[in-house]
């Protein structure tokens, strides 16, 4: 590994801009850093998107990195932008997510088992807001109004039965799904906790464009409704900034709002920060991490969680439009195995598996143009994969209009994605940009925009809101919620809400289940389906072959 110092220079950073933790990783110091533009012509943005995964993915991170050395090996300046690995999925089935083989990030212990601590920041930030709202519910419902005033306290008067907030852990925790709190004999209090990743706090960290946006967006976080209504407020929401405890949230947040800056195997710079689930939560790396990476490079590649259907979805109307930018360029990523995976299950044949489970790729392809973008399509390739399938599938992207190219960067590094790398030049340098369409205007209804997401990106034919997520809609109609963007959470392994449906299936009816309003992000989260936000650990957890060597002090089994 290259020493810190060295990376940062990579991107024209002096030691002012950024705080060393070790010899090899650093924080971004963020200050004017983001309009401190060295180049006089475009940066330009490149977002990394799939089509829908198995449960062993399709390299979507592996591709970024592979993408980012290879730029680099053609003397193009460029960074990245991933997401922070989650205790949860390394603890459980699906890995670090900091890539593989020859095209990874390091130092892998560090990045594996919690980096600078900013997850762990999240969750107190969000835990914090939750023992704010129990310890004023607690002694409102101990002390009078005179005691209260003794203590420079008002009566707030919160309405426990409507809590909207949840407590925070960073473990898929099946048994925290529900809690019930015994505070005394009289006194009993139902919550829940949900994944540090898609909780409210993480929301707004990723989506926060500066300090001063992170801390008013903390501030208009509603934590339940107040039972003291009058004929003139009827619906008094009470807020983190009621509790007097958004200034201490956000205190808590200074330090993990700053991008972490470490390096790939092959010393290339690269930003990792935030860490929200695209399933459950936006799926994106923060808008800070893409600003800081478009002002120090030429170019700057972006990762968006699980399928197009889903992370580039939110790439593209909600991300962006908040931080008010659009991609370049998309890169596509699909395996062999995958495109077989989704096959009609009665095809034996390996070419007709390709032309059968293409329909899923090409529907994936469909929707990025929906934006005005047509993807580049990286074939990620595995050893086993075998000429004649590749050469099948790039002839099915061409006869759609859609260039597919060959990586092997897992195996090769920057050797092997050099023609994705200067694909993607060609496509950004001789494409005349188009203008960047949004799928849906802000102001449309919450019902109408999960209709238009439903049918122009699922394949939908109808929505079914249950009686659940009529009530939230109802409670919520005095905020502005028009104009909120959707997260729609949803199962990643099928374009329905049913994992069990198959990657493309008939039309079909969108189940929402519930709805979830983050208002100091200003999202709002139809759940569709039988989606939790907080996950299970399996019979076959990824802890049990973790373990220390302590002779040598080493991680092993990660």
């Amino acid at each position: 590994m290259l020493p810190i110092d060295e990376i940062a220079s990579k991107l024209g950073l002096e030691k002012q801009d950024y705080t060393c933790y070790g010899d090899h990783v650093a924080k971004i110091n963020i200050g004017t850093l983001p309009d401190r533009r060295i180049q006089k012509t475009k940066s330009h943005l490149i977002n990394v998107t799939a089509i829908t995964p198995s449960m062993k993915g399709v390299g979507k991170t592996t591709v970024t990195i592979g993408l980012l050395d290879a730029l680099s090996k053609l003397n193009v300046k460029t960074t990245a932008a991933i997401r922070q690995s989650s205790l949860g999925p390394t603890f459980n089935l699906k890995g670090s997510g900091i890539g593989g083989g020859k095209s990874r990030c390091l130092p892998r212990d560090l990045l594996t088992l919690g980096l600078t601590g900013d997850m762990d920041r999240v969750t107190h930030a969000q835990n914090l807001a939750m023992v704010a709202a129990s310890a004023r519910y607690i002694h409102e419902k101990h002390d009078t109004n005179e005691q209260l005033q003794e203590k420079g306290l008002k009566r707030l008067s919160l309405d426990w039965s409507s809590l909207s907030q949840n407590w925070a852990i960073d473990l898929c925790a099946q048994s925290l799904r529900q809690i019930d709190s015994e505070i005394n004999a009289t006194l009993k209090l139902r919550s829940n906790f949900v994944m540090t990743a898609a909780s409210e706090v993480m929301s707004i960290l990723t989506l926060s464009k500066d300090l001063k946006d992170l801390r008013k967006k903390i501030g208009q976080m509603v934590i339940a409704k107040s039972s003291n209504t009058t004929s003139t407020n009827q619906n008094k929401w009470i807020t983190t900034e009621d509790l007097n405890v958004a200034g201490a949230m956000s205190a808590l947040l200074i330090n993990a709002f700053k991008p972490n800056l470490v390096q790939t195997l092959e010393g290339n710079p690269i930003l990792i920060h935030s860490g929200p689930f695209a399933n459950i939560s936006i799926g994106q790396s923060s808008v800070i991490a893409d600003r800081i990476g478009l002002s120090l490079c030429d170019y700057h590649i972006t990762e968006s969680g699980f399928g197009a259907d889903i992370g580039y979805e939110k790439f593209w109307n909600i991300k962006c439009r908040q931080a008010n930018m659009h991609p370049s360029a998309v890169v596509l990523v699909a395996t062999i195995d995958t495109i077989k995976a989704h096959a009609n299950c009665n095809i034996s044949q390996e070419k007709h598996k390709i032309r059968s489970g293409f329909a899923n790729l090409l529907h994936h392809i469909n929707i990025i143009k929906l934006s005005n973008i047509n993807p580049i399509v990286c074939i990620n390739i595995h050893e086993h994969d075998s000429d004649k399938d590749i050469l099948l599938l790039q002839k099915l992207c061409k006869e759609n209009s859609t260039t597919a190219v060959a990586s092997r960067h897992f195996t090769n590094g920057s050797e092997g994605a050099l023609e994705l790398a200067e694909t993607v030049l060609k496509e950004v340098k001789t494409i005349k940009e188009k203008p960047f369409k949004y799928l849906y205007p802000t102001n449309l209804g919450i019902k109408e925009k999960v209709l238009v997401i439903a049918q122009k990106i699922y394949g939908a034919n109808k929505v079914c809101f249950s009686d659940q997520a009529e009530r939230q809609l109802q409670a919520n109609c005095n905020f502005a919620i028009d104009d909120y963007n959707l997260c729609t959470a949803k199962t990643p392994y099928s374009l329905t809400h049913n994992p069990h449906l198959g990657a493309l299936p008939q039309p079909f009816t969108l189940d929402v289940n519930n709805l979830i309003f983050h208002h100091g992000a200003r999202i709002a989260i139809p759940v569709c389906g039988d989606l939790k936000l907080m996950p299970g650990t399996g019979s076959l957890p990824s802890f049990r072959k973790i373990d220390i060597d302590p002779i040598a002090g080493d991680i092993i089994g990660l």
